[in-house]
């Protein structure tokens, strides 16, 4: 709860809030690593905020060079918001297969439709569409998995 009788919005009506004695708070993405067919690791980026796994286009020929890319109808297309500062339209897709490690040293397989793009802040971005769809759980100090922050997928844990 915020009390807000000492603190009095700005121009535009907004609270601005803060807890003394916290400065500034370095963060880092949430990210994991998957395995791709020939054995190398790519670590990708966990984002609940988007709702589309996307691969930038340099990632995608480094480590899936045998993957064949395929391209939307003629005349349909994916408008990306949330990226830069200008939308990103793409109409390439590529059915890629992500094999990630578990904290057991088990691994979990997934095949899922990715979209790419010609430039991402990071070389692989996983959004909703592989989260919900594969029952995917973000869980920081998880009890089960040794007070590790993971990814649960079903019962299996993702170091991340």
């Amino acid at each position: 709860m915020i009390d807000t009788n000492d603190c009095k919005p700005d121009e535009n009506g907004v609270y601005v809030l803060s807890t003394l004695g916290t400065g500034y708070q370095g963060f880092t993405n949430t990210t994991a690593l998957i395995t791709t067919a020939c054995g190398r690791e790519l670590e990708f980026c966990i984002d609940t905020g988007s709702s589309l796994l996307l691969i930038a286009d340099s990632a995608l020929r480094e480590f899936f060079p045998d993957i064949m890319v395929s391209t939307m109808a003629e005349g349909q297309s994916v408008k990306l918001t949330g990226i830069g500062d200008k939308g990103l339209v793409t109409n390439h897709f590529v059915n890629l297969p992500i094999t990630i490690k578990t904290l057991d040293g088990g691994t979990v397989q997934i095949v899922s439709e990715t979209h790419i793009v010609d430039q991402l802040s990071c070389n692989m971005l996983i959004g909703n569409n592989i989260l919900r769809t594969n029952h995917m759980d973000i869980l920081w100090a998880c009890p089960e998995a040794g007070e590790k922050d993971v990814i649960r997928i079903s019962t299996a844990y993702v170091p991340i």
